[in-house]
């Protein structure tokens, strides 16, 4: 049997029971913990062995460099980078769905069968498929940043649509099902990567991850809980980057400053 007591999210004191329990078997043989990754590179080592067990502590044989990043939601291409995480299959987790952060999968959003036949045909040269589903995710977006009448105006303009009454009635509606769904982002739960990887992992910091990766007031109970666990388990998913993203409808603007100053002199870089 294997395992890792430092990933047990779900029963986090289950592993560490049994071992204690069979441990003095004769029919029992306990082996050294084994130490060595060869996924993590060692810069990401020195964020995820705060959280490990005393003797537990990772060392990397990993050649490639690790980089640590974070990123604001007020960055101007906040949306666009990590769309293009999500769109890569990268990791992009939280550790529950909150504000505009869905854990499940998006509404099965489509244009009117007219309209969307017309944005297949309209003059491009890409794949038909794919332009309109890329044509619909900008146009849902456009729609929660900047409203229904501008949204369907630059739709029009973008393809050279020639739309009818009818058509504009049809699109408002898709206005009002986007507005009243308002999820900008589909992630994954961090209960969910476990013993998944990517070159690139990004952990949305809500309040109750930040009190745990700055261990901020926890009570002894706390060490090595739940939500303990689920801080190690994000940290540990990547191959290479590791980025942190700090939205500032999560969090206070105060807290913003004060977590920029905490994780940049653990070696965090501003995400360009």
């Amino acid at each position: 049997m294997i395992g890792d007591p430092k990933q047990a999210i779900k029963h986090p004191k289950s592993l560490e029971t049994f071992i204690n329990n069979v441990g003095s078997e004769e029919y029992a043989n306990i082996l050294p913990v084994n130490n060595k990754t060869r996924r993590i590179p060692k810069e990401i080592l020195v964020i995820s062995n705060y959280f490990c067990y005393k003797d537990q502590q990772q060392e990397s044989l990993s050649a490639v460099v690790g980089e640590l990043m974070y990123i604001e939601s007020t960055n101007a291409r906040y949306e666009l980078i990590l769309n293009n995480y999500i769109d890569t299959k990268q990791i992009v987790c939280i550790d529950k769905k909150t504000d505009r952060y869905s854990t499940s999968s998006k509404p099965n959003y489509t244009f009117p069968h007219e309209i969307e036949d017309m944005i297949r045909e309209s003059n491009h040269k890409k794949d038909k498929t794919l332009f309109v589903k890329a044509a619909l995710n900008d146009f849902i977006n456009d729609v929660l940043a900047y409203g229904n009448n501008k949204a369907i105006t630059k739709l029009i303009s973008l393809h050279s649509l020639k739309l009818e009454k009818s058509h504009f009635a049809q699109l408002y509606q898709l206005c009002t099902v986007c507005v009243e769904k308002d999820i900008q982002f589909t992630v994954q739960s961090i209960d969910s990567v476990k013993g998944l990887e990517a070159d690139t992992c990004v952990i949305i910091l809500t309040p109750n991850l930040l009190k745990y990766l700055f261990k901020n007031k926890l009570k002894p109970v706390e060490h090595f809980n739940k939500e303990w666990k689920k801080i190690y388990v994000a940290l540990t998913r990547t191959k290479q980057r590791l980025v942190l993203a700090l939205d500032h409808k999560l969090l206070t603007e105060s807290e913003i400053e004060v977590i920029k100053k905490s994780i940049e002199s653990l070696g965090f870089l501003s995400h360009n």
